[in-house]
């Protein structure tokens, strides 16, 4: 029959409050976190370095109050972090607080963020984006057109933001409704046709070209 050698072992924090001095050589394992000491016959467990930190490096931890609701990933190779983060969509992420990463390959960043169509991007506080592939939306913002962008709008309604094709919104309450047009600045709307530019606050630019 083989001999068996099993080294002295408890959890961590059994280790702690008793304290012991290990002899020269020998080995006290911390069974919940893989870690090792070797004494060297003077040195108590609390002053003595660890000589081996197995498992894996320890890059995440959490604190989680056992109430709130769990983060839920669906979606095929999906992923969601936080309480109440949703990631349906194949391929997502969902990172913050009530995140929500429903289009496949989209992201959502921040608390109350909604990355609802397809590759698209919703970073910050409440960004929104929804309908269009590829859209990207940062902040309170709103970014339903495809290839559109949105930002710092202050708002996360379909009221405001980008929500024509490869259109970009910039600053609170801007809009951009039609093709390729462009709004920047506080209340600026670019709600031509398509191609249309509004820069400055309350500027409009509501023809297409204009």
């Amino acid at each position: 029959m083989a001999n068996k050698i099993q080294i002295r072992r408890d959890v961590a924090a059994n280790w702690t409050s008793s304290n012991p001095t290990l002899s020269q050589g020998e080995q006290g394992y911390e069974t919940d976190t893989g870690k090792i000491k070797i004494g060297d016959g003077s040195t108590a467990w609390t002053s003595l370095g660890y000589s081996f930190e197995g498992g894996s490096p320890d890059l995440y931890t959490d604190n989680y109050d056992g109430t709130s609701t769990a983060p839920s990933a669906t979606g095929t190779n999906a992923v969601a972090l936080n309480v109440q983060a949703e990631a349906t969509g194949s391929y997502s992420t969902a990172l913050g607080f009530d995140a929500v990463a429903s289009g496949s390959f989209s992201t959502a960043t921040g608390q109350g963020s909604n990355a609802g169509s397809s590759r698209s991007v919703a970073l910050g506080f409440q960004a929104t984006t929804a309908t269009g592939g590829n859209a990207a939306a940062i902040g309170k913002s709103y970014a339903s057109g495809t290839d559109s962008f949105a930002a710092a709008i202050a708002n996360n309604t379909s009221s405001y933001g980008a929500t024509g094709d490869t259109s970009v919104a910039i600053g609170s309450l801007a809009k951009a409704t039609g093709t390729y047009n462009v709004a920047i600045g506080r209340e600026a709307l670019a709600d031509g046709a398509a191609n249309a530019f509004a820069f400055g606050r309350r500027a409009d630019a509501g023809g297409a070209g204009s």
